[in-house]
């Protein structure tokens, strides 16, 4: 019996990617959550997309995808370059169970099996492809906590059975919930006065003006992930087909805010995204807008009509040769007085738990925690 007829004996099903992705893949997320209005669907087309040898993450490295249908799945990522404390690691990603163990252990194993026949000392997840995309799961949240696009969601039960399956917590998140934070902006106000003076301006960040100055925002993005738990470079390239003129096009336009230098180069951004949950969920109907295409301009107006408007504080960073001049509190200033007039409440999101950053929010009316979770591989 080959290796395929024996894992088909077992009923899991196993496929090689980039390639053709098995239904039961597809499937299963769609009868893990069939009774969550809150989940926000997967995409079977994009899913397929990612997939498939148009996505030059493949360039060098190696997946595969198990699943026992209508039980559990996962995708099994190797990439040479990944050793975040000193060993080959590998990624499991995608990862979806409807808490039959017995299933969920025969595809994490033949996830363990695959990850050692690379040499990889080490497995780490959930992450889909790499730390630059989605990663961690959800460990907690607040009562009626809707999840927004690009947030870790997940039963409440999976990280348990994470535990049980062998996997211990090695990095914590948080994301606060928050009222305009009054006090706060008095302080910082100082410090973006300072920082004004000094000959930095703030601006509201456009789609237009993002994609207009594209090259520096890579270089930006490097800095404001290379904290991430493994986090690699991705090429000019890359950035530029994940972070283009779709996604430009999601962020809110009104509230994100760009900084630039006395010399008139960029010195930071800081990215916002109105929460789009409420029309992205399962429990909006057929009236649901998919998460890809989703727009800030076309679909501010729904929102708005759905009730309060929450603000998601995403994503920050300022260049290493203007940090400690006090464009951070410049750029955070101008984005909570720009959103003012639009945002309810904001929520500053999936910032590492050893980040001094967290502190920002003193008292949180609600706060989401995830993990990502890892374990030391032993030999077959």
């Amino acid at each position: 019996m080959n290796s395929a007829q024996s894992l088909r004996a077992l009923g899991v099903v196993d496929a090689a990617v980039p390639g053709r992705v098995p239904d039961a893949f597809f499937d299963l997320p769609f009868l893990v959550y069939r009774r969550d209005p809150r989940w926000i669907p997967e995409e079977p087309a994009l899913l397929a997309q990612m997939m498939s040898s148009a996505n030059p993450w493949f360039t060098g490295r190696a997946a595969h995808l198990f699943v026992v249908p209508n039980h559990a799945r996962a995708a099994a990522f190797f990439d040479p370059s990944f050793a975040p404390e000193g060993e080959p690691a590998a990624c499991f990603g995608f990862f979806e169970t409807t808490g039959d163990l017995h299933a969920t252990r025969l595809v994490m194993n033949e996830v363990r099996h695959w990850a050692r026949a690379r040499g990889a000392k080490r497995l780490y997840g959930p992450v889909n492809f790499t730390t630059f995309h989605g990663y961690r799961a959800l460990v907690s949240a607040e009562r009626g906590a809707l999840p927004f696009p690009g947030e870790p969601y997940n039963p409440p039960s999976y990280p348990a059975l994470l535990g049980t399956l062998g996997f211990s917590a090695v990095v914590l998140y948080v994301s606060q919930l928050t009222p305009f934070p009054h006090e706060r902006m008095k302080e910082k106000r100082l410090v973006r006065d300072k920082c004004l003076a000094d000959g930095y301006r703030v601006e509201t960040l456009t789609a237009e003006l993002w994609l207009d100055h594209l090259p520096e925002f890579h270089a930006i993005s490097d800095l404001i992930f290379r904290d991430n738990f493994g986090y690699t470079s991705i090429t000019f390239e890359q950035f530029a087909a994940a972070c283009g003129a779709d996604f430009a096009a999601r962020f809110c336009s009104h509230s994100s805010t760009i900084a630039f230098a006395p010399d008139g180069s960029v010195a930071g951004c800081f990215l916002v995204y109105p929460h789009y949950g409420p029309l992205a969920a399962q429990g909006a109907g057929p009236d649901r807008v998919p998460a890809s295409r989703l727009r800030y301009t076309s679909h501010l107006p729904l929102l708005r009509e759905s009730g309060a408007m929450t603000a998601i504080a995403k994503t920050v960073g300022v260049l290493p040769a203007h940090q400690r001049r006090g464009v951070m509190a410049a750029l955070t200033v101008g984005m909570f007085e720009r959103g003012r007039s639009l945002y309810d409440a904001w929520i500053p999101a999936l910032i590492r738990d050893d980040n001094p950053s967290r502190r920002f929010i003193v008292q949180p009316i609600g706060e989401r925690r995830y993990a990502l979770y890892g374990e030391q591989l032993v030999d077959d």
